[in-house]
């Protein structure tokens, strides 16, 4: 972003003009300047002119705003719309006013002071007085996650200032000072320091700085330069004319040295909090949490100007609640406004998918260049961005540039995308944004040492890629935004764009390498003080890969987590999903309230510090407004129901759909068979079954987007996307569609009708099936008994209808799964793998198959016998004609658990009088309980509706406010209930939430042991 004063960003934007684009930008400027404005100096020739000397003749004839005006509308005639579009996102950012309805801002404490969360305080009260010392204080850091608008809110701090709205009472002076463009300069005085870049004419010099107690300096970006503070206290420097080295002269203010009196604002990142420490004296710490709600949709109404734009980009973003909510940043609020206004340019629907922030800047950079430009330019730009990370750069001159061989031509294009900006009074470039830095540097860390470019900097090994995110995260790895970036870039989408995008083929294994080392790193997490900092989960989050985080998230049983803004939520609550091991669990959620002038902080207990069930996310939709639960309607049919409550994006995790939504919906899904439908054009063209079928039911038009799962493994290219489609079952037979596109896990198709369906491959030959690679899954189940435990091993492609239909086999006989990762490698239809074990097991059978047979039919499986497992023992299974082994886990005593044993089957199924010597049913026993931990009542109330529920009752019960209320009333209408009715509330109950119920019955049965005993 273009930074200085209103004629030095001016100059910025010309700066980006080529040569004859300038010359017509002259060209077409009047003649005469407008009445009652000044005459001013005569435009220069304009062959010989610089952006700089063009701007300052426009703002001394035109004035700041006309001048402008007019820059925009030649811009818009000569058909520079980026460049408009650019300027337009600024002036969104800069115009804000700095309100906390628009930026929300917490005080946070150090110093050895422990607090588990600051309060919420209002911009304007910065600068008041401490509510427990009542001291004002005279330094103010203002710290944050890396985009979330700590730059932003500083400059409108200035700005609010400058128009008479903010702190008029306290200051007589307030200078922004931006610390990037600082380090340009190696020394200055202090009277240099103060009237660098001002735009306004001041008093003396002399008269400014005698009256240091009403000044404030803003330093802003403190950080970013590699400074290095003196931590021990120089003598007082009185003079001001004195040139001294700038991290010298800036460390003299923040020790209070020089200017004693004078008051200092900071941005900075979290991370370099303990860099600035030492060296300040008491300040106050407050954490910018980024836009508010109100300021997202502010800033496209902002961005567009014409008011319809403006509603259906944000329309559209709406309908992706992951994108909505990282828009609390500024920078991803305006990188996607850029990425809609383009799509409006090219006449392109307006829809952005990307989930993750490394996502949203991989498809930001596939459309800026859109021709692909060579590969080696695009490599020759991350390279550049990961000298200066290593080199602690942010600035960086012509030579730097064309060591790195981007040359006159590509410099062009990337000014004009805002990729780059130049700097206006001196021939110096730096990147839009240090994120974006950040974000090429990654990519040149996942890219490795390709064309050789990597050799430069010793970045062609794993320690290299080390070391330079040990620079970028000091003292905290995970925080680093390059980290959080290589995560994403790690991913499958990530690897996929990047290959899209710099026309390359990665290398598995250097991809592997990187992969192991950030598997060390977060495993070296789980020793810490902290296991699962927010940090962390941040990085997990990026990755979006459900191998990698099941595994990563293994360890979590519990925590106490403070979560102040929508990103930090919707990240904890994603990760939540592969849990499965949580005992412990309490989150703080710290809300501002929608008052404009009430600003409090208020905590929401969401689970009480208590014992809880185990997290089964899985089984329901997740959505904008988190879990929807889905309703089984026929239990034969395997169909089930699921209302949407708002437009959005929905992803079922258990089997892999994925509904987009306009609107509030209901859905049926039944899950089908294959064979259900025969076709002989199937086995005629050689199709492959390559996912689950379902029949699905919705209002025409409802549904934007599905995605459908497949189980055919991409990785490689060894599968031609091409000869994927979409089977539809009709009444004159089956037809085919050819999906939108086809990605890692499923199939998408937009706008989608719908009829019995599922995925198919088409082979050439029928042996060409042996070389389809598949994603495929071991299930394994156990069943205790007082002799031996029995286990079945089943190896299956990864189809959850299949996968149903074993879990609903299994659990007739009382087995037990249990959760292991999937196969290492892609395994291949049609070939034979040895299972083995430890201890000289025997399997019965060895040898198992990998083949496709409908759900229903019956599953290959092995099974064996151990009659104590001591310190565990280690499975296997090895591809039979390779050798080579594709799956291994390791069994512990503490995997089983002892269901069967304390909950005989009849009390799985009811609670009965006889079966249960105890006055109390099981509903009531256990009310506490269950009132403090069913969570999906809905489900509940449904079931009881009409059998033992009247419809006012129902209605009463649903309009309690909370879970909890609901089943406090619920309770209160089963007084009158008799013990039948109780086992239908008990059913409900356990369809809702299995595992609770299990456990509350093991409870029982081990106080019925007690009292035995």
């Amino acid at each position: 972003m273009a930074g200085g004063t209103p004629r030095q960003q001016l100059a910025c934007y010309l700066e980006k003009l080529s040569d004859k684009e300038l010359e017509d930008f002259q060209l077409q400027l009047p003649e005469e300047p407008p009445s009652g404005g000044s005459s001013g100096p005569s435009f220069a020739h304009p062959a010989k002119s610089r952006g700089l000397e063009v701007a300052s003749q426009l703002v001394t004839r035109y004035g700041e705003q006309q001048a402008w005006e007019l820059a925009l509308h030649i811009w818009e005639k000569m058909g520079l719309h980026r460049l408009c579009s650019q300027r337009k996102a600024e002036v969104a950012l800069l115009s804000d006013s700095p309100h906390p309805k628009r930026h929300v801002v917490r005080e946070s404490w150090h110093h050895g002071m422990v607090q588990e969360q600051g309060h919420l305080i209002k911009v304007q009260d910065l600068f008041g007085p401490d509510i427990s010392t009542q001291k004002k204080p005279h330094s103010i850091i203002l710290h944050g996650a890396a985009r979330i608008g700590k730059s932003t809110l500083a400059r409108q701090v200035r700005e609010a200032w400058k128009q008479g709205r903010l702190y008029q009472g306290h200051f007589r002076y307030v200078f922004h000072l931006n610390c990037r463009e600082l380090a340009l300069s190696k020394v200055l005085s202090l009277a240099e320091l103060i009237l660098k870049g001002q735009d306004v004419v001041l008093p003396p010099t002399g008269q400014i700085l005698a009256q240091s107690e009403h000044l404030l300096l803003i330093l802003d970006g403190l950080d970013e330069p590699k400074w290095v503070f003196e931590e021990e206290t120089p003598e007082l420097c009185l003079d001001w004319s004195q040139k001294q080295p700038v991290h010298a002269l800036l460390g003299s203010l923040l020790s209070k040295t020089t200017l004693p009196d004078a008051s200092l604002l900071i941005t900075a990142r979290a991370t370099a909090l303990g860099k600035l420490m030492p060296s300040l004296r008491m300040p106050r710490c407050v954490e910018v949490l980024g836009f508010s709600k109100a300021a997202r949709q502010e800033f496209f109404f902002k961005y567009f100007l014409d008011q319809s734009q403006a509603a259906r980009a944000f329309s559209s973003v709406k309908s992706n609640h992951a994108l909505l909510t990282m828009c609390l940043m500024p920078w991803v609020s305006q990188l996607v406004c850029i990425c809609l206004k383009l799509q409006m340019e090219h006449g392109k629907g307006l829809m952005l998918t990307p989930q993750t922030t490394t996502a949203l800047c991989l498809h930001y950079l596939s459309q800026i260049f859109p021709a692909r430009p060579e590969k080696t330019q695009l490599r020759a730009l991350c390279s550049l961005a990961a000298e200066g990370i290593w080199k602690g750069k942010t600035q960086f001159s012509f030579k730097d540039l064309r060591k790195h061989g981007l040359g006159g031509a590509i410099i062009s294009t990337l000014l004009k995308t805002g990729v780059l900006h130049r700097h206006s009074t001196s021939d110096s470039y730096c990147f839009s944004h240090l994120c974006f830095q950040e974000f090429l540097a990654a990519i040149f860390c996942v890219l490795g040492d390709a064309d050789g470019l990597s050799s430069l900097y010793t970045l062609d090994s794993i320690s290299g890629v080390k070391k330079l995110l040990d620079i970028c995260g000091r003292n905290d790895l995970f925080g680093a935004t390059t980290t959080r970036f290589l995560f994403g870039l790690l991913s499958e989408h990530g690897t996929r764009e990047l290959e899209k995008i710099f026309n390359c083929q990665l290398s598995q294994e250097a991809k592997g390498e990187l992969l192991h080392w950030v598997e060390a790193q977060v495993q070296h997490e789980h020793s810490s003080p902290q296991p699962y900092s927010l940090e962390l989960l941040h990085c997990l989050y990026e990755i979006q890969d459900k191998t990698f985080l099941t595994p990563a998230m293994a360890h979590f049983q519990g925590a106490k987590i403070c979560v102040l803004t929508d990103i930090e939520f919707h990240v904890f609550a994603f990760c939540l999903k592969f849990c499965c091991n949580v005992k412990r669990l309490r989150v703080t959620v710290q809300e501002k309230t929608q008052h404009e002038e009430e600003l409090e902080p208020s905590s929401v207990v969401l689970s009480q510090d208590q014992p809880t069930e185990p997290l089964r996310s899985d089984d329901h939709f997740w959505g904008p407004t988190g879990p929807v639960a889905t309703r089984m309607i026929d239990q034969d049919k395997n169909l089930y129901r699921v209302h949407f409550p708002v437009a959005g994006s929905y992803h079922w995790p258990n089997t892999g759909l994925h509904f987009t939504v306009r609107g509030a919906v209901t859905i049926e899904i039944e899950f089908c068979t294959w064979s259900k439908f025969p076709d002989e054009s199937v086995s005629q063209h050689n199709w492959m079954v390559a996912g689950p079928l379902f029949d699905i039911k919705a209002e025409p038009g409802a549904v934007v987007v599905v995605h459908l799962p497949h189980f055919v493994d991409l990785q490689g290219d060894y599968v031609d996307i091409s000869t994927f489609q979409v089977a539809h079952f009709k009444d004159e037979g089956m037809l085919l569609e050819k999906p939108t596109r086809v990605e890692p896990s499923s199939i998408v198709l937009e706008e989608p009708s719908f009829s019995p369906m599922g995925v198919l491959l088409r082979m050439i030959h029928a042996a060409a099936l042996r070389f389809i690679p598949m994603i495929s899954t071991v299930l394994l189940y156990h069943h205790p008994d007082p002799k031996e435990v029995t286990f079945h091993l089943y190896l299956i492609p990864s189809d959850c209808s299949i996968q149903k239909a074993i879990d609903d086999e299994e659990k007739k006989f009382q087995f037990v799964r249990l959760h292991k990762p999937p196969p290492v490698a892609p395994l291949y239809m049609g070939s034979r793998y040895i299972v083995s074990g430890s201890k000289n097991l025997e399997m019965i059978p060895e040898e198992l198959e990998l083949c496709y047979r409908n759900p229903g039919e019956s599953q290959l499986f092995s099974e064996f016998y151990i009659d104590h497992l001591g310190s565990g023992i280690r499975l296997e299974i090895k591809d039979k004609k390779e050798e080579i082994v594709v799956w291994k886990a390791l069994l512990k005593q503490g995997d089983l658990r002892p269901t069967a044993t304390l909950v005989p089957p009849d009390l799985i199924a009811s609670p009965s009088r006889t079966a249960v010597p105890d006055t109390l049913h099981f509903v009531d026993r256990y009310r506490e309980q269950l009132v403090a931990h069913v969570t999906l009542v809905d489900p509940v109330l449904d079931n009881l509706h009409g059998h033992m529920l009247s419809e006012e009752q129902y209605e009463s019960v649903r309009a309690e406010a909370t879970k909890p209320d609901k089943m406090h009333k619920l309770f209160r209408f089963s007084r009158s209930w008799d013990w039948a009715c109780k086992n239908r509330f008990y059913q409900a109950l356990r369809e809702a939430h299995p595992y609770l119920i299990v456990e509350l019955w093991e409870k029982w049965g081990s106080m019925g042991n007690q009292e035995a005993s």
